[in-house]
């Protein structure tokens, strides 16, 4: 799958006015992990969203579950500080976290650090 990158965005003490784009739908997104960063969604899909920060990790040969994060119509949720050897992507994409969306008509996400 080719992932669609999230610029991540710095804080800085004045303030920063985040830039939002569209969800993915097809392959979803990806953003560069350290550990600081924080993913923020906006459903105004007209529906419940289902969000899944995919977790290719294992632990003695057993897969981590990823993290399904649900988001009513209406709403927002902030998911952040995500553990690096849990969320983390190796290969081409190594230091990514993978996330997709089962809707992306009217979501919009940012990340920031």
């Amino acid at each position: 799958m080719a992932y669609t990158e999230l610029t991540v965005q710095s804080a800085v003490p004045a303030g920063l006015d985040p830039t939002y784009v569209a969800a993915t739908l097809t392959d979803g997104n990806m953003f560069r992990n350290t550990g600081k960063q924080i993913l923020h969604v906006v459903n105004g899909s007209g529906g419940e969203l289902t969000m899944t920060l995919v977790t290719p990790a294992t632990v003695v040969g057993l897969a981590i579950a990823d993290q399904v994060v649900t988001v009513p119509n209406g709403e927002e949720r902030m998911c952040g500080h995500l553990d690096v050897s849990t969320y983390n992507q190796t290969g081409t994409d190594a230091g990514k976290v993978y996330v997709t969306y089962s809707t992306v008509t009217s979501v919009t996400v940012a990340v920031v650090q």
